[in-house]
């Protein structure tokens, strides 16, 4: 057989061993519409560059500084004294990193609030405690002091008792007890003045004042149309979260929640007079009594609700807790939440001497209790002050058993056929020239002095029976006189955040 003749030109096969990495020493710039891949071969001579022509500079632009090219390089080697490589740069178009999108924080759902809601209810309650036992320890601490100052020692000498002398903190509270000449009023007697300002309410909590709450919230729906005045009707309908500030008796959330079954109604007051059993799947009710002048919170965390109300809670707000409330309703608030106050005015209007008498002693007893009885005629620029936009008032005025305000088609048809003819005219009453509105206003109003006779008699000083007689005359004037009362309904909105 015939072999082949080995030429020293021939070379063997590459084989995989012989595929080795080289890093490359330099970077060759290669402008990005080339699609075919220079090849530069390596041989024992150092490598040559090719000629390039029209190329952007390395330094042209920080456009292209930002390019990313992926390099790939491969050397092949026939023999160990011969090194010879194969180098392959292959360019790819730049892609700008994907940015990273931020993720909008989730609002809190309704069961999430209501459990943070009665986790810090119970904190308090435990604060509350806490302070109450150190308090009582600090007073018979302070007590057993006493009792040890008060007992006379006795001298060995001379075996009499000796007294100690009193020191001079014992002195000044002793000064400070005396009352002084100008610290009250002429009127009113040290012990009548103490009642007047230490009184827990100025309205009795009963089953009556709860009726009166009740007939109150049907007598504002009907004068203002609607159960509340804000623009939430379309996120009602779709499903949000309210707050009932000072609910009562519980009739406004409970009217609320059966009308928007998917919103979420919460009503706290101090007093548990609402319905604990028998409510709404979506209405929940709670003991909150987190409102004072020094620590003013409200149970809730930050941009949470999206819709406050509150109704006649001036009776018992503080002339310095308006401030700290608006700044925690704004807290609470989420952006573009809506907040609404309807309150009436403490006083009539159009009002008769008796009646002026009255409205002089209610204005000033509440003055002496650090109230403010025009808080809703500056709540229009304390919302403006707080950052609230959009804020608006309307007022609506309730004859007080006069004139026929809101009639219904049967007052409407009674007073047509008495105006038929002229003896007809002549012979119907006085009391009868009213709507039933206006009765039923008069009578709700009636209820609430009866309601404020435990206090506002010590601020008249008369006794019950007294005071009982005084208030009995006073529907015959007002419709003698054609008084009224105000009420208004201010609503404002929470800035959206840019």
């Amino acid at each position: 057989m015939m072999k082949k003749k080995s030429s020293k030109y021939n070379a063997r096969p590459l084989c995989t061993s012989d595929i080795v990495s080289i890093p490359l020493k330099e970077q060759y710039p290669i402008h990005a519409a080339t699609r075919v891949a220079t090849t530069y071969a390596f041989t024992n001579e150092p490598p040559k560059r090719t000629k390039t022509y029209n190329q952007p500079s390395l330094h042209h632009s920080k456009s292209q500084s930002s390019i990313n090219r992926n390099k790939v390089a491969l050397s092949l080697s026939s023999s160990s004294s011969t090194s010879s490589s194969v180098s392959t740069v292959i360019p790819t178009p730049s892609h700008s990193t994907p940015s990273i999108k931020q993720h909008k924080k989730r609002p809190l759902s309704s069961e999430i609030i209501l459990r943070i809601m009665d986790q810090r209810l119970l904190q308090h309650q435990h604060q509350k405690q806490f302070e109450t036992a150190m308090s009582a320890a600090q007073l018979k601490r302070s007590s057993s002091l006493c009792l040890g100052l008060q007992q006379p020692r006795a001298n060995k000498m001379t075996s009499k008792p000796i007294t100690r002398r009193a020191s001079t903190r014992q002195l000044q509270e002793a000064i400070l007890k005396k009352p002084s000449k100008h610290a009250l009023p002429k009127l009113y007697s040290q012990q009548q003045a103490a009642l007047i300002t230490e009184w827990p309410y100025v309205l009795t909590e009963d089953n009556a004042e709860q009726d009166r709450m009740v007939s109150q919230h049907y007598l504002l729906r009907t004068a203002f149309g609607s159960d509340f005045c804000a623009p939430t009707r379309p996120q009602l309908e779709k499903g949000i979260i309210v707050l009932d500030i000072g609910c009562g008796s519980g009739t406004w959330t409970m009217e609320m929640s059966t009308a928007f079954p998917k919103s979420t109604f919460i009503g706290i007051d101090k007093n548990a007079c609402f319905p604990k059993d028998i409510k709404p799947r979506n209405c929940h009710f709670r003991t909150c009594d987190t409102l004072h002048p020094q620590q003013l919170s409200l149970p809730f965390p930050d941009n949470s609700i999206d819709y406050i109300f509150q109704r006649d809670l001036n009776w018992g707000l503080n002339a310095q807790m308006w401030q700290p409330l608006l700044q925690e309703y704004s807290r609470i608030l989420k952006p573009g939440g809506w907040v609404e106050f309807v309150e009436s005015d403490l006083e009539t209007q159009s009002s008769s001497e008796n009646e002026c008498h009255l409205n002089d002693k209610l204005i000033s007893g509440l003055c002496m209790r650090q109230q403010d009885p025009y808080a809703v005629h500056r709540l229009p620029t304390m919302l403006s002050i707080n950052g609230f936009r959009q804020v608006d008032t309307i007022t609506q005025s309730f004859p007080l058993g006069w004139g026929m305000s809101h009639a219904g088609t049967s007052d409407r048809s009674e007073t047509s056929t008495l105006a038929d003819g002229a003896s007809t005219v002549e012979q119907k009453e006085e009391g009868s020239k009213c709507s039933e509105f206006a009765r039923a206003m008069s009578s709700q109003y009636l209820d609430l002095l009866k309601s404020l006779r435990p206090w506002l008699s010590v601020v008249m000083n008369l006794n019950h029976e007294k005071y009982d007689n005084y208030i009995a005359g006073l529907p015959a004037e007002w419709s003698r006189a054609k008084t009224f009362v105000n009420w208004h309904c201010v609503i404002a909105q929470k800035p959206n955040y840019t």
